[in-house]
């Protein structure tokens, strides 16, 4: 009899066992579930603010800007922020110097990365804290035309704009070359440049 309650013992404790990984199996099958949620949510949002850069009210403040890197950059975040978005926001952007491209023209290219994260409960009491990254981007490019000789600022605002979570107002990282771009940026870069200099 003895031998038969230890062996009851056993099972109930891996009964137990079991159902604790079960548990916990669940939770991260919720919690990816929520964290696709929210990736599919921080992707529409990305579109939409690329869709807000690409309008032509914001590509024309742009156009006459002095900081046509910023306009783009702060169009993409006023986007981002009214659709309730408040996670960490870059924006890349870059313009081709005059001499790649006709003097009638302009090319840029940007790109938009969204960072966010959601905190895996289940995970956290299976691995200690943990928060699951979550994240988007998108890229677009523009070339902007006139009749005559385009104007240019002295400084078109290559580089990278970060914005903090919730905040609006970014901190500037100057680029000077496009190697120190995102390799989707640089493509975008590529397809202006052949836009511009291919449709004279």
């Amino acid at each position: 009899m003895t031998r038969v309650r230890s062996e009851s013992g056993a099972i109930n404790i891996l009964n137990v066992i079991i159902m604790l990984v079960l548990l916990i199996a669940l939770g991260f099958a919720f919690e990816l579930s929520a964290a696709l949620d929210q990736q599919n949510a921080q992707t529409n949002d990305c579109s939409a603010a690329r869709d807000a850069t690409m309008a032509s009210q914001n590509l024309l403040v742009a156009k006459n800007s002095d900081d046509p890197g910023l306009a783009i950059a702060t169009a993409a975040v006023k986007s981002l922020r009214a659709n309730g978005f408040n996670g960490e926001v870059e924006v890349w952007f870059y313009e081709a110097p005059s001499s790649a491209i006709p003097q009638s023209k302009r090319a840029w290219a940007w790109g938009i990365q969204t960072k966010s994260s959601l905190k895996g409960y289940f995970a956290t009491y299976s691995l200690g804290d943990f928060n699951i990254p979550i994240g988007s981007h998108v890229t677009a490019h523009a070339v902007p035309y006139t009749a005559g000789k385009a104007w240019r600022p002295a400084d078109s605002g290559n580089g990278k704009y970060s914005f903090k979570a919730g905040s609006d107002t970014p901190e500037y990282e100057e680029y000077t070359s496009t190697k120190e771009l995102p390799q989707e940026v640089i493509d975008e870069m590529k397809t202006a440049v052949n836009q511009a200099t291919n449709n004279k």
